[in-house]
């Protein structure tokens, strides 16, 4: 999905980002499902969940930092 994409949250508007941007965006917990976005290509602002293939994109596993943590085992 090519073209310019908008976020309308709380009244206000923001962009222009690219599907690249916005699928990033969507990855991150940035864009929620029920946050209104827009392209050219729809009628109007539609909540974020409706557009195929954006609220799909999975966060990447994060690294813990700490070693896991061994069996407890009763003495």
């Amino acid at each position: 999905m090519q073209g310019e994409w908008f976020i309308g949250r709380d009244g206000a508007s923001y962009g222009p980002y690219s599907w690249d941007d916005m699928r990033a965006f969507a990855a991150q917990g940035v864009i929620k499902g029920n946050d209104l976005v827009w392209a050219a290509h729809l009628p109007g602002y539609v909540p974020a969940k409706r557009i195929q293939d954006l609220m799909q994109s999975k966060p990447a596993a994060t690294p813990s930092l700490a070693p896991p943590v061994p069996p407890w085992s009763q003495p």
